[in-house]
């Protein structure tokens, strides 16, 4: 798709520039235009967001070398999953020109002005599942009530249950053993597939970020990341 140039108002200089940080960015600014950011990673990474005074109202994303191109929720389900250095900067355009570019390709427009809580955390869910090539994962409460999850091979409901009896067992281990805080429990089978549930508190709630990781992957730094971000999320929701 041509994106016409714009007028850049500034560069972003953000060590981490999330898609959520560069809409709030945006929103401030009072944006009639577009921020575009690209990522250095493999696949969909050149992004234009667009915005009509603050705004969001569509969202494009193109792979540079090979120019697949993706629009509205799916690019922003893309952009919302990446965690990735990159350089991002503000431009302006007239509203007419943004409003034309959603005329010329409606598939880029969004129907949801705002980033709404689930969408945000399955976004998380899904860099996971991608990034680390997990099975399934999701978030539950210590009930065994999954608070949100990715479609997978696997019953989403089973495996917030287990998660809580086996958070139960781990809160046992630490009241009547002595055990320090336990922040992570795994159960592996005969094949090495390992379902991994870590461990986190929201006010004075706990909760359970759980995942079905193939054999021998590594997922220790992916999960840790996930979870900080899962944490700014849930913390703003229920805060």
């Amino acid at each position: 798709m041509r994106v016409p140039v714009g007028q850049k108002i500034r560069d972003l200089e953000l060590t981490e520039p999330r898609v959520t940080i560069l809409i709030d960015e945006a929103e401030k600014e009072n944006l009639t235009g577009f921020v575009r950011v690209t990522y250095e990673k493999k696949g969909i990474n050149d992004f234009y967001i667009f915005f009509i005074n603050g705004t969001l109202v569509g969202i494009y994303g193109e792979e540079m070398l090979t120019e697949k191109e993706v629009f509205g929720k799916e690019a922003l389900d893309h952009a919302l999953a990446i965690f990735s250095s990159g350089l991002a900067g503000l431009y302006s355009l007239d509203g007419e020109d943004v409003q034309s570019l959603g005329e010329e390709e409606p598939l880029l427009l969004l129907e949801k002005k705002e980033l709404g809580f689930t969408e945000l955390l399955e976004a998380q869910l899904r860099n996971l599942n991608e990034d680390g090539q997990f099975m399934a994962s999701l978030v539950a409460d210590v009930q065994g009530l999954p608070v949100a999850a990715m479609d997978s091979e696997y019953q989403n409901e089973r495996i917030a249950a287990l998660s809580a009896l086996v958070r139960d067992v781990s809160h046992r281990a630490e009241t009547q053993l002595g055990f320090k805080k336990t922040d992570e429990v795994s159960l592996v089978d005969d094949d090495k597939v390992r379902l991994v549930c870590r461990y986190f508190q929201v006010g004075d709630q706990t909760y359970i970020l759980s995942c079905v990781v193939p054999a021998y992957q590594p997922y220790r730094r992916l999960t840790n990341t996930a979870l900080r971000e899962i944490e700014k999320i849930m913390k703003q929701r229920f805060s």
